[in-house]
């Protein structure tokens, strides 16, 4: 059995769009394999994906984790997680599922992006606990397409632990720089260590775009989050709607449903002609993207997404978490610029956009290494 972890259900568009990929892969490869999607939250993900025969959708594994974390910081929750099964935990989940159907189980696949990092406690515990089981029954431990900044490094009395957990992955997959960076520091370096790509690129640029492209229209597209909205002065609207104005549509990427309502509320009032894009229709039908597009965004897989379809356009970051992710899509050739709130929005849809150039390249790299884990290479 394959058993799939993410952070996939809330819904959020990103987190969904990998689980989709990777179901579509899985399922692909072998129509009767039974699989487990681990998520937060089984019925959205039911509702939102096409959920082949084979496969269950369950939480178990996340709801331990958010059980055993509370209290404890990452590192502290990393090694409580990690002696699992030494210190009698395991005890209280005799007979649950995932503890049934563990002789089973062939690989553990924790899959990207940036729910593991040193703001959620848990995500620590869920290294650890996925290192007992590695250690404990035979299975492939891999994790890929990872954005783990913020990561500090471990305390001196869990440096060894910590070095181990992370070491006994069989393959362990940062798509960004500075994670892959720290994690060699924390580990010495490890053999299934590497710097790769983030999970999007199982499938095909194309494979995200809209139909609607078809009409021939431009379009400004937007990615506001909720936490950003006290920011924005009536400036700033007056600034992105002239900038709109330049373009035959404007359309919001909703990401998150029960936060991006207030966000829409708002622009409805501020941005003439707003199209909302709900999540399910972004994930399933595709962004309505055409190269020559301008985006303005602060959320980091429609700054992915339309990059790779070729539009270019603004990220706007207050954080260290999202500088890291935006920065990540610019290392690997998006044209986007970094921009400050208060700054002029300017239209050039001329910039060199090397993501593009080397969608074969990224997507090659991302098949082969699906191909290595599932065992078709």
């Amino acid at each position: 059995m394959i058993y799939l972890i993410g952070g996939s259900g809330a819904p959020n568009y990103g987190d969904e769009l990998i689980l989709s990929h990777w179901i579509e892969k899985i399922h692909s490869q072998d129509p009767t394999k039974g699989f487990c999607i681990e998520t937060n939250i089984p019925q959205n993900t039911k509702k939102i994906h096409q959920i082949p025969p084979y496969a269950t959708v369950c939480r178990e594994i996340l709801k331990i984790a958010k059980i055993n974390a509370v209290n404890k910081n990452f590192w502290e929750a990393m090694e409580y997680g990690q002696s699992f099964f030494e210190n009698s935990l395991w005890k209280n989940y005799v007979g649950k599922p995932f503890f049934r159907d563990i002789s089973n189980l062939e690989v553990l696949h924790l899959h990207g992006g940036g729910y593991i990092s040193m703001h959620q406690a848990r995500s620590g515990f869920l290294l650890g606990f996925c290192s007992a089981i590695k250690k404990h029954h035979s299975i492939r431990l891999v994790a890929t397409g990872l954005g783990l900044e913020p990561l500090s490094m471990p305390p001196s009395h869990l440096a060894e632990t910590s070095a181990n957990v992370f070491a006994s992955f069989d393959l362990f997959e940062c798509r960004d720089e500075p994670g892959y960076k720290k994690l060699q520091k924390i580990t010495g370096g490890f053999n299934g260590l590497m710097f790769g790509l983030d999970d999007c690129y199982l499938a095909e640029a194309k494979r995200h775009r809209s139909a609607e492209t078809a009409k021939g229209k431009s379009s400004f597209h937007i990615s506001l989050s909720k936490g950003r909205l006290d920011e924005f002065d009536e400036t700033f609207y007056q600034r992105l709607n002239t900038a709109a104005e330049q373009f035959d549509r404007v359309i919001f990427w909703e990401c998150y449903p029960w936060e991006d309502k207030d966000v829409i509320t708002v622009l409805r009032t501020k941005i003439a002609r707003l199209e909302v894009f709900p999540v399910a229709e972004l994930l399933n039908k595709g962004a309505p993207v055409s190269p020559g597009d301008f985006m303005y965004a602060t959320r980091f897989h429609p700054h992915y997404v339309a990059a790779r379809l070729g539009a270019t356009g603004y990220f706007n970051s207050k954080s260290d978490y999202y500088d890291v992710k935006h920065e990540s899509i610019v290392q690997r050739g998006s044209p986007f610029r970094s921009i400050d709130i208060n700054a002029e929005i300017e239209i050039n849809s001329d910039g060199k956009s090397d993501i593009v150039n080397q969608e074969q390249t990224f997507r090659k790299m991302k098949a082969d290494l699906a191909d290595k884990i599932y065992g078709l290479k």
